[in-house]
């Protein structure tokens, strides 16, 4: 029951930024106080973005809560795929003063997975790092192939130039809602 208020109140937070954002904007749209330049129209489209991406996320977490979440497996350029979410952030990266950097090495192939269940974990850790992340520093995604006792693994790190995890919060990363 504290996990589910604590989610309710999480979720509340991350909804109301967005939304307040979105409000103001149009509301000072509306009364001329901003033209509707390409600029603030982007801006708006977003945050629109940022809301749905929001609720996706929480659909799925309903979704795998009932067990009903699915996977979608197919063949995917990994590479393609990891240099994509990257790209997703470049603006942001720009607009905070990080830089964004990529060394994905060429020969990640076509391993099955859900690109979007994929996709998603890229955008969250992606989005953790640049929030966390001061102007002038740094967030890396880099990719490598790697072979270990019989089995061709994939080896994705994100890393980042942010304050990172105190050590008594290490223990408890892995846990739901924390």
């Amino acid at each position: 029951e504290a996990l589910r208020r604590s989610l309710v109140s999480d979720l509340a937070h991350e909804l109301r930024t967005p939304l307040a954002n979105l409000g103001g904007y149009l509301e000072a749209l509306r009364d001329g106080v901003l033209p509707p330049t390409p600029e603030h129209l982007r801006s708006l489209h977003e945050e629109a973005q940022l809301l749905g991406r929001l609720v996706e996320d929480l659909q799925a977490l309903a979704q795998a809560d009932v067990g009903e979440q699915r996977l979608a497996p197919r063949p995917v350029d990994v590479a393609a795929l990891l240099q994509s979410s990257l790209d997703a952030f470049v603006a942001q990266a720009a607009g905070q003063g990080v830089a964004l950097e990529a060394d994905i090495a060429p020969d990640l192939g076509r391993p099955l997975l859900d690109p979007d269940r994929i996709a998603q974990v890229l955008r969250n850790l992606l989005s953790n790092a640049l929030t966390h992340t001061p102007r002038g520093g740094r967030v890396r995604l880099a990719a490598r192939r790697q072979a270990a006792e019989g089995a061709d693994w994939l080896d994705v790190a994100v890393t980042d130039d942010g304050e990172g995890i105190a050590p008594e919060h290490l223990p408890h990363i892995f846990e739901r809602f924390y």
